[in-house]
C-alpha cells in the first residue's frame, strides 16, 4: 500500500479482495486502481482498516472506534471475522458498559456527523443509549455534546433513534425537547419542524404525550396533531374500559341480595371506575387545550387582519398644488401671489386658504393680461405627496 496525492495506491490485492466487498467489485476490472476517500474517511482509518485485511492487529480505542466503524461501512468488511464484527464486539465489551468510554465514542462520533455518514449517527445513537440508561449518565454532560450538533447533524441520530426505538420515543422526545431549549430562538421554523418530526407521538406515554401538547418550544402544527392523537388514544381507552365495566357490573347486578360481594371484585369494580375518570380527565384537559390554541389562531388572523387594513390606509395620498415654472427671472405681484406660504393649516387654516385663494387668481390676471413683450409664466400642476397630517402643502 503506497500513499499517493489522490488517494491510496493499494498493492498485494489478494487479501483485500478477501476481506472488503467494496474492493472486490473495483478489483474485478483492473487489479490496479486508486481508492479516492470519501470525506467522512481518514487516511489514518484507511490504512489501519487496510492493514487489518492483511492481518495486522489493530488497536481499537474509544477515540478511532467511530472512525475504524465508517470506514468498515464503507469498505463493506462484514462478514465473519470482519472489521465490522470486530468493532460491534469492542463497543458491547467495552463501551457499553463504561459511560466515560461512551462519553468519548459520542464526541468523535459527532465529528463525522458533519460529512452525512449514516454509521455514525448509528453509533452515536448507540452511545446516546448507553448514557440514558447509566447511573448519572455521568452528570447529563452528554446532552450538551449532543445540543452542540448542528441542526442536520442531530436529525440524522434522531432518525437513528427513531428506527432503533420504535416502540418507545420517550427518550427521543426528551433529546429532542432538551436540544429545542438550548437552540431556542436560534433555529427556522422549517428546522424545528423537521426536527420534532422524528418523534412519533403514538410512540410516547402518556405522561410524556401530556408534557408535549403544553410545551410552548414545539411547533403548533406538530404540537395539534398530538393532541389529536391523544385524544383518539383517549376515547378508544375510553370505549375499552366502558365496555370492560359493563362486562364487570352485569353479573354483580345480576346477583341476588343476600350473596355477598367479593373484595377482589369491588377492587376491580373501584379500579375501573377511578381509571375511566382520569381517561375522561385527561380527554377534557386536551380540548380544553385545543380550543385555547385554536383561540390563539383565531386572534393572530384577527390581529393580521387589523395591521393590513391599517398599512392599506397609511398608504401615500397623492394631492395636487401649483407652482410656477420661470422661464425668465420675475419680480411683482404675481411671483408673490403664487408663491407657497409654508403655513401650517391649524389655527387660522380656512382665512389663510381664502387668502392664498384671492392671492392666485389675482396672480394669474396678472399674468395673462401682460403684453406680449414680457417674460411668460407658466403654472404647472404637479402630483406631490402629502406631508404629515398636522401640515397641509402649500
Amino acid at each position: 500500500m503506497l500513499p499517493s496525492s489522490q488517494g491510496m495506491d493499494l498493492v498485494f490485492t489478494d487479501l483485500l479482495i478477501m476481506r472488503s466487498g467494496y474492493l472486490r467489485r473495483q478489483l474485478t476490472e483492473s487489479s490496479d486502481i486508486i481508492v479516492t476517500l470519501p470525506s467522512g474517511i481518514t487516511a489514518e482509518a484507511f490504512a489501519d482498516a487496510a492493514c487489518y485485511c492483511y492481518g495486522a492487529d489493530v488497536v481499537i480505542t474509544p477515540f478511532n472506534l467511530a472512525a475504524l466503524r465508517v470506514a468498515a461501512e464503507w469498505l463493506e468488511m462484514g462478514g465473519d471475522g470482519g472489521l465490522l464484527r470486530r468493532t460491534e464486539a469492542y463497543f458491547f465489551d467495552e463501551v457499553a458498559a463504561d459511560a466515560g468510554k461512551a462519553a468519548a465514542v459520542l464526541r468523535s462520533s459527532a465529528a463525522l456527523l458533519a460529512q452525512g455518514t449514516e454509521a455514525a449517527a448509528a453509533l452515536a445513537e448507540m452511545c446516546i443509549e448507553v448514557l440514558a440508561g447509566s447511573d448519572g449518565g455521568c452528570g447529563g454532560a452528554w446532552l450538551d455534546d449532543v445540543a452542540a450538533l448542528s441542526a442536520e447533524e442531530f436529525r440524522m441520530v434522531a432518525e437513528a433513534m427513531r428506527v432503533r426505538f420504535a416502540h418507545d420515543h420517550d427518550l427521543l422526545y426528551n433529546i429532542v425537547d432538551h436540544y429545542l431549549q438550548n437552540h431556542n430562538g436560534k433555529l427556522t421554523e422549517e428546522e424545528k419542524t423537521m426536527i420534532c418530526y422524528t418523534v412519533n407521538c403514538t410512540r410516547l406515554s402518556l405522561p410524556i404525550l401530556m408534557h408535549l401538547v403544553q410545551n410552548p418550544r414545539l411547533p403548533l402544527r406538530f404540537v395539534v396533531q398530538a393532541m389529536l392523537i391523544d385524544q383518539l388514544q383517549t376515547r378508544s381507552s375510553i370505549a375499552t374500559t366502558s365496555a370492560t365495566t359493563a362486562a364487570t357490573m352485569k353479573p354483580l347486578n345480576n346477583r341476588h341480595g343476600s350473596e355477598n360481594l367479593t373484595l377482589g371484585s369491588i377492587l376491580h369494580r373501584d379500579a375501573v371506575l377511578r381509571q375511566s375518570a382520569q381517561l375522561r380527565a385527561t380527554m377534557e384537559a386536551t380540548s380544553f387545550r385545543i380550543q385555547s390554541l385554536e383561540r390563539d389562531v383565531a386572534g393572530l388572523r384577527e390581529r393580521l387582519r387589523w395591521s393590513e387594513e391599517k398599512r392599506a390606509e397609511r398608504e401615500p395620498v397623492r394631492s395636487a398644488s401649483f407652482r410656477i415654472v420661470r422661464r425668465e427671472g420675475m419680480d411683482g405681484p404675481a411671483a408673490e401671489a403664487v408663491r407657497p406660504s409654508g403655513k401650517s393649516c391649524s389655527g387660522n387654516s380656512s382665512r389663510s386658504g381664502r387668502g392664498f385663494g384671492r392671492r392666485l387668481m389675482h396672480g394669474l390676471k396678472s399674468m395673462f393680461r401682460r403684453p406680449g413683450g414680457e417674460s411668460e409664466e407658466v403654472v404647472v400642476a404637479e402630483e406631490k405627496r402629502r406631508g404629515h397630517r398636522r401640515n397641509c402643502s402649500a
